[in-house]
């Protein structure tokens, strides 16, 4: 499951550095997030993503291992 975000991640990140590249007349939030994703600035935000967004689910998925099951035992 974390190898799906970080490849949509990626992906995001590669397709909005391509955009990007071409420039854009109009100044909107879109095309300045566009421009942006060249820069150091956005891969770091990017990287910062990709870490909380894997360790979000490293962290439940040790919570789920710790938790008693759901279901009842059956006698």
């Amino acid at each position: 499951m974390n190898d799906m975000i970080v490849v949509r991640l990626l992906s995001f990140y590669l397709v909005a550095s391509w955009l990007g590249s071409f420039g854009s007349p109009n100044i909107t939030v879109s095309s300045l997030l566009l421009h942006a994703a060249g820069t150091r600035l956005f891969q770091l935000i990017m990287h910062i993503v990709v870490l909380l967004f894997t360790s979000q689910y490293e962290s439940s998925a040790l919570t789920a291992l710790r938790e008693p099951p759901l279901h009842p035992k059956v006698t």
